[in-house]
């Protein structure tokens, strides 16, 4: 039904096409379909087919066929910016949201449509605060609406006043506000974050860091929008957040910002090495080397306990979760790998790298795997982006083909910027042609790590000297 762009994206568009279509007429419709088509072929038209079908003896009228083609017919997906007006009402916008704005025009991402979507468009307020919506409650933008104005009676007298759209992000689409609805947004949350879904939450913090990427909101807001935090006991929201402040991370290790920022951002406790947390987590590590099968690890903090020890540990340590790794079940050993990629020393980093083309330590097939993790690493990647200049040659004997090896050009480097962006031009004549795709993205990744730094650095810098805690 997808394609290789779509892929991921496949779980999410369906379960908005659930949404939109209401629990029971999607159970319906795909029972229907599935007993009709048994041991049949079918496309993908088949089943919008169906489900419309069953939209109509449900007396909806939906037109599955034409809303799924704005979905699965056309690359990424829409940003929908929403303000109110002063008459109450409430006007939102649709476009196309991509991180790199340059490519917006780009002859090979044109669209038949337009990059137009049909979006299911739901909302809730501060005076409403109702995040239970059904397929009732969707306010449809169309394909052929760049902007739509829904109707409403909203009172706007309010400083306090928010909107929030997308609720439970059961839409495939980004939301961006006015400044002052986003204050409100970050008001709420400070004042009484529990009043807003907690998936909402996550969704906002989500969304506010992927517009800053994008160039479509400033990076302040973003950050205030994360002062909230010290009262969030929710793993959603704080999942969001860690994840969306990983790239800052990394753009920021590379600069005088870096300890001040390591002293703020204090939840991430092991990542930073916060005393406490490091000292359980090799209390949690002695206890499981010792007997693995006995004083087992959650799975959800595994990989945070064995790279945390082993990063703040010697050698043994290492050595230990590496006897471990050589006899462990296939379904650990992409995790114990990662892991490895952990240390703080250059011996055992490039040691680990030595390794990686030794089958008789690292099996072939994780090759790419060991340089990745170390890539990954602060302590890691430029030995990593070295290791790769010396040895691709070697690693294309070794068996590692032209697009893996390119996989790793890109990956090697996707955390660097400034100086660097000169350094990957300078190197390229030392790499084959055919690996030319690779280093092109290789060099627009570290180009637009360049420009994020140069567009928030100052703002960072800013609100890092006027906030002491999170």
């Amino acid at each position: 039904m997808y394609g290789c762009n779509l892929f991921t994206q496949g779980a999410s568009v369906i379960r908005m096409m659930w949404f939109f279509l209401g629990n029971g007429t999607f159970q319906r419709g795909m029972k229907k379909y599935l007993g009709e088509n048994i041991y049949s072929n079918v496309a993908h038209d088949d089943l919008w087919i169906a489900l419309t079908n069953q939209s109509l003896a449900d007396g909806k009228t939906i037109d599955v066929k034409v809303i799924m083609d704005t979905w699965i017919k056309q690359m990424n997906y829409p940003v929908v910016n929403v303000s109110i007006e002063s008459d109450g009402n409430i006007l939102t916008k649709q476009s196309r949201f991509v991180i790199n704005q340059g490519n917006r025009n780009h002859t090979e991402t044109e669209s038949e449509l337009g990059y137009m979507w049909e979006i299911p468009f739901t909302y809730t307020t501060s005076v409403e605060k109702n995040f239970d919506k059904n397929d009732k409650d969707v306010e449809w933008i169309h394909l052929n609406e760049s902007e739509k104005m829904i109707r409403s009676s909203i009172v706007t007298n309010d400083a306090d006043f928010w909107i929030i759209g997308n609720i439970q992000q059961y839409g495939y689409y980004r939301v961006n506000y006015d400044q002052r609805n986003w204050k409100a947004l970050t008001n709420q949350l400070n004042k009484n974050h529990t009043v807003i879904h907690l998936v909402n939450r996550a969704q906002m913090i989500n969304d506010a860091w992927a517009l800053v990427k994008a160039g479509m909101l400033g990076i302040r807001t973003a950050l205030d929008l994360l002062s909230y935090l010290r009262q969030e006991e929710d793993y959603i929201p704080w999942y969001s957040a860690v994840k969306e402040l990983e790239y800052v991370d990394d753009m920021l290790s590379y600069t005088a910002l870096y300890g001040q920022y390591q002293s703020l951002i204090t939840e991430e406790a092991c990542k930073h090495g916060i005393t406490a947390c490091v000292v359980q987590a090799k209390s949690k590590f002695q206890r499981w080397i010792e007997n693995p099968e006995i004083n087992k690890l959650a799975p959800d903090i595994k990989e945070t306990v064995l790279c945390t020890a082993i990063k703040e540990s010697d050698y043994t340590v290492w050595n230990s979760v590496y006897n471990y790794y050589k006899t462990s079940p296939a379904s650990e050993q992409s995790l114990l790998i990662r892991v490895l990629g952990c240390s703080k020393e250059p011996w055992i980093i490039r040691r680990y790298l030595g390794f990686s083309m030794d089958t008789n330590i690292i099996r072939k097939q994780d090759t790419h795997l060991v340089i990745r993790a170390v890539s990954a690493n602060i302590y890691g990647r430029s030995i990593a982006w070295e290791f790769l200049q010396d040895n691709w040659l070697a690693l294309l004997n070794y068996g590692i083909g032209p697009r893996r090896v390119g996989q790793l050009l890109v990956d090697t480097t996707r955390r660097f910027n400034t100086e660097h962006v000169n350094s990957l031009r300078a190197k390229y004549s030392n790499f084959e042609r055919e690996l030319s795709p690779y280093f092109n993205q290789a060099i627009e990744t570290v180009g637009n790590n360049w420009n994020w730094i140069s567009n928030n650095y100052n703002q960072i810098e800013d609100w890092l000297i006027t906030h002491r805690e999170i």
